[in-house]
């Protein structure tokens, strides 16, 4: 019989063959679940399209000149006459089932119908290098959206975790995962103990906490978190690793293990459409759409002050693709073009990363910077249809002290709850601070000695909702005055 680690099969391809047999299986499954998800969306989009009036229609008219142009733009695009494109009319329907608001009062009540002391948030237990992480977890857990969905999450068999049949003797930490915990049980659990009851003060998370641990051996431990069994482990237990990959591979971890993806791409992904333009003949060329949930941005230290001048510099200065144009007019002779981004769906989260690492001689060297954080984002020029203001409000800010990405220390700044909302945590330290030191760039926590200060590294922005009626069947004017 052949051993692997603990377990025992007739033969090795025996084990094989029940590994691919489960992830063929769970594969099958969530394509299924896209399928019906996608026949829903498809359903509601020609409902809403079939019970469109009259006056839609002409307000529609009215507001762009054009069923199929937006006011001021240059660029073609589907339209439901709603003053959104088609996606994000479909984000917006989606956004609106699901609550926003903070979690309710009776999450916070104790086995005795006690209230939570205060709204304060809780700091987590650092055993080693996992400031990180545990910073990464402080945006999560100031999501509220984020919060109501992951609570949401409905158990099923994939939530189980399953390893190779083992030893009596084998400990649990000597388990072998072909699919390891749940991130998303995992998760709910750690909102609920974050936000619940703490008397007789609001104690950190410590790091022995189960759901904390259950995280933790998502990121450290070689086991399928998809459809394949994986090789190798994303981050080293003891050592310092990048907030930044930590987020992508949260949010991934989490729209996989969920089946609601239609619900997490509206709270996190934008929808971004490349546009090139010929500098010859002008002809304007739509390229492939791209959708991510975190929005990387570029700065100069010398030419950009401020983070949305940074983001400007992205969305209509990016250097367009060498290729030839396609156009009669230039007979594909002129290569040289221009790039706009343009945003055809927005999230009600926005996560944006600042570059801030260089990589020399594949060590990433931080660049030092004092670039201004806006607590307001407003992103309105930049969408296919410009007639609903698209603004947001800064959330959380993941800042980074050192040199390097692999190195250093990783704190937070948050927008909680109650009359004194922000706060400073690192790890498990919570002090309270107010809005111009939330906002401040280097961030320079309370009682935290640095001669550099921490550089903002990521910022998570809410978007201020923006009732759509009223800016439908008025001018630029008028619209620029209700949005201000």
């Amino acid at each position: 019989m052949a051993r692997w680690r603990g377990g025992s099969y007739k033969t090795m391809a025996d084990r094989n063959e029940a590994i691919r047999a489960m992830n063929e299986f769970r594969r099958a499954t969530k394509e299924e679940k896209r399928r019906k998800d996608k026949e829903k969306r498809d359903k509601r989009n020609a409902d809403r399209r079939k019970a469109a009036t009259p006056k839609a229609r002409a307000t529609r008219a009215a507001v762009t000149g054009r069923s199929t142009r937006s006011t001021g733009s240059r660029f073609l695009f589907p339209t439901t006459g709603t003053g959104r494109t088609d996606m994000q009319t479909e984000y917006d329907n989606i956004s609106n089932d699901m609550p926003k608001d903070w979690l309710p009062a009776n999450l916070r009540a104790n086995i005795n119908k006690m209230p939570r002391p205060n709204l304060r948030p809780r700091g987590i237990e650092n055993p080693g290098n996992h400031c990180y992480l545990n910073s990464i977890l402080q945006a999560f857990m100031h999501m509220p959206q984020f919060l109501h969905w992951i609570r949401g999450h409905v158990v099923t068999q994939n939530c189980t975790p399953h390893w190779e049949p083992e030893d009596p003797g084998t400990r649990p930490d000597e388990r072998i995962y072909t699919h390891g915990p749940c991130i998303c049980c995992s998760m709910k659990a750690l909102v609920e103990e974050y936000w619940g009851p703490t008397d007789p003060l609001t104690r950190p998370i410590r790091w022995t906490s189960a759901s904390l641990e259950a995280i933790k051996r998502i990121a450290f431990q070689n086991f399928d978190t998809g459809f394949s069994l994986e090789t190798e482990a994303r981050f080293v237990r003891e050592q310092q690793e990048d907030a930044q990959e930590a987020l992508v591979f949260l949010q991934n971890v989490l729209n996989d293990y969920d089946t609601r993806t239609d619900q997490f791409d509206a709270m996190f992904r934008l929808c971004l459409v490349p546009m090139h333009t010929c500098t010859d003949c002008g002809k304007h060329k739509e390229a492939v759409v791209q959708t991510d949930a975190n929005l990387l941005v570029t700065f100069d230290k010398q030419t950009h002050n401020t983070v949305a001048s940074a983001i400007h510099d992205k969305f209509e200065k990016y250097p367009g693709p060498e290729s030839k144009c396609e156009s009669a007019t230039c007979g594909g002779a002129n290569t040289d073009k221009l790039q706009v981004w343009i945003i055809r769906a927005a999230p009600r989260i926005l996560t944006i990363t600042l570059v801030v690492f260089d990589y020399q001689e594949d060590t990433p060297i931080k660049k030092l910077h004092a670039v201004e954080i806006g607590e307001e984002l407003d992103l309105t020029r930049y969408q296919e249809v410009k007639v609903v203001p698209l603004k947001y409000r800064l959330s959380t800010v993941v800042s980074h002290s050192g040199n390097t990405a692999n190195a250093g220390h990783y704190v937070a700044s948050v927008r909680s709850q109650g009359a004194s909302p922000f706060f400073n945590i690192n790890d498990h330290r919570v002090l309270s601070i107010n809005p111009a030191e939330f906002r401040a760039n280097p961030q320079r926590p309370p009682g935290v000695r640095t001669m550099q200060g921490f550089q903002a590294y990521m910022l998570t922005y809410i978007m201020d909702e923006a009732p759509v009626e009223r800016f439908l069947g008025v001018g630029a004017r008028e619209r620029a005055r209700l949005a201000s």
